[in-house]
C-alpha cells in the first residue's frame, strides 16, 4: 500500500563501515565540493565491541500504508531510535557505531518522513499520530519492551509514548528537547487558525508538481532549514533517506516528506499537561540538552519539567553538551561518551529485574 510517498520499496544498500555518506562529493567535480568542503569528518572506526552497521531495511504494514526503517544488531537490549521534526532514520547513523554492539537497534520513519508512506488525505499530523504509529511499529516488531531515544520532535512523542505505555518501556532517552512550547489558552484559537491556514495551503502544494534540486540546493537548503545546526554532512546524510531522483531521466532530486508535515501541530498541550505526563514516567530517564540548541519555553517552565523527570523517575540523569540542536549528529562522541554509561545502567537494573523475577516465579 502507497500514499503519496515518492520513495519505492527497494533494498538499499550501505557502506556503514565509516559511515560514508553518499551524497558527500567522491569526486574534484561533483557538484556539491564547494558547499561540503568544510563538513565536519563524521566517520568512525569498527572498534572491538563497538556496532559495525549493516543496515537491513524494514517495512511495516498498516491500515493507511507503510512504516520503514531500518535495524541493526541482534542483541538482547532493544533500543527505538525516533528523529525529530523533517529528518528521518538516518539521524542515529553517526551516533550508532560509537555504541557497544549489545543491543537490536530500529530507527523508523515517521508517517511523512523519509520512506515512509504518507498518511491518508484528511489526517491530521500531530503527536498523537505519530504515538499510534509508534505502537503499531513496536506491536509488529512483537518488542514487549524497549529503549525510546528520541531527537526534538521524537523526543517530545516519546514523552507521551512513555506516558501512556509505561509497561513498555524500560528508559527513556531526549536528545535536545526538554518539553515543547506550551501555549496560553487565551491564544489557541488564533494559534489554531495559523495552524490550520498552513495545513490546507501545505495540502493543496502537495497536489501540484513537486520541486526539483541539484544535490547542492538540497544541502544548503537542508542546513538552513535546520537553523544551521546541521553541517553538510549530517544534511548530506538525511538526504540520502529524504530524497529521490526526479523521474526517468534523472535530472535532480524530490524530497520525499510530506508537505502537511511541515504544518507543526505543537503549542496546543497545556504546560500542566506535559508536566503531569513526566511525573508519570518512573523508568530511567537521560536528558541531553545541547548548549547552543534551542529551549522551546521558559527558563522556569523548563526547570519544573526537568524536576518532575527528576521526581518520578527511578533514575535520572541531565547532561549539557557543546552543540546545536542536532549535536548526535555533529558531536557523536560527546553524546556517546553520555549515553553509553547510561544505557548499560540501565541494562543491567533491567536485567536483574528480570533474573530476581525469574527466581521468585
Amino acid at each position: 500500500m502507497s500514499n503519496g510517498s515518492p520513495y519505492k520499496s527497494s533494498k538499499t544498500t550501505e557502506d556503514q563501515g565509516n559511515v560514508k555518506v553518499a551524497w558527500m562529493p567522491t569526486n574534484s567535480g561533483d557538484e556539491t565540493e564547494t558547499c561540503c568542503s568544510n563538513a565536519t569528518n563524521h566517520s568512525t572506526s569498527a572498534d572491538t565491541g563497538h556496532f559495525t552497521c549493516d543496515w537491513q531495511e524494514i517495512e511495516i504494514e498498516t491500515s493507511w500504508g507503510t512504516i520503514r526503517g531500518k535495524k541493526c544488531g541482534s542483541g538482547s537490549r532493544k533500543i527505538l531510535g525516533v528523529h525529530g521534526w523533517l529528518d528521518n532514520a538516518n539521524t542515529f547513523d553517526f551516533l550508532l557505531p560509537l555504541l557497544h554492539s549489545t543491543y537490536t537497534f530500529i530507527s523508523i520513519d515517521l508517517p511523512g518522513h523519509g520512506k515512509s508512506d504518507h498518511f491518508t488525505q484528511g489526517f491530521i499530523y500531530d503527536p498523537r499520530g505519530y504515538v499510534g504509529a509508534i505502537r503499531k511499529a513496536v506491536t509488529a516488531l512483537g518488542w514487549n519492551k524497549f529503549t525510546y531515544l528520541g531527537h526534538s520532535m521524537g523526543s517530545v512523542v516519546g514523552i507521551m509514548y512513555v506516558a501512556i505505555f509505561p509497561e513498555s518501556i524500560d528508559s527513556f532517552i531526549s536528545i535536545d528537547i526538554i518539553k515543547p512550547t506550551s501555549q496560553q489558552p487565551a491564544n489557541y484559537s488564533k494559534s489554531y487558525r495559523r495552524y490550520f491556514d498552513s495545513y490546507f495551503n501545505n495540502e493543496h502544494n502537495s497536489t501540484l508538481t513537486p520541486l526539483v534540486y541539484s544535490k547542492k540546493e538540497l544541502i544548503s537548503k537542508t542546513i538552513a532549514g535546520s537553523g544551521q545546526s546541521l553541517d553538510a554532512a549530517s544534511a548530506a546524510l538525511l538526504l540520502e533517506r529524504g530524497a529521490v531522483l526526479s523521474g526517468d531521466a534523472g535530472e535532480g532530486y524530490l524530497l520525499t516528506r510530506d508537505l502537511r508535515a511541515k504544518s507543526y501541530f505543537i503549542g496546543f498541550t497545556p504546560f500542566e499537561a506535559w508536566l503531569a505526563m513526566a511525573q508519570a514516567i518512573t523508568c530511567p530517564v537521560l536528558i541531553i540538552k545541547a548548549k547552543s540548541g534551542h529551549s522551546y519555553d521558559t527558563k522556569e517552565r523548563n526547570e519544573a519539567m526537568l524536576a518532575a523527570f527528576e521526581h518520578g523517575s527511578q533514575l535520572y540523569s541531565y547532561h549539557e553538551l557543546e552543540g546545536k540542536h542536532h549535536v548526535h549528529m555533529t558531536h557523536p562522541g560527546s553524546v556517546a561518551a553520555v549515553l553509553q554509561p547510561f544505557l548499560q545502567q540501565t541494562h543491567a537494573a533491567v536485567d536483574m529485574e528480570a533474573n530476581c523475577t525469574a527466581t521468585t516465579s
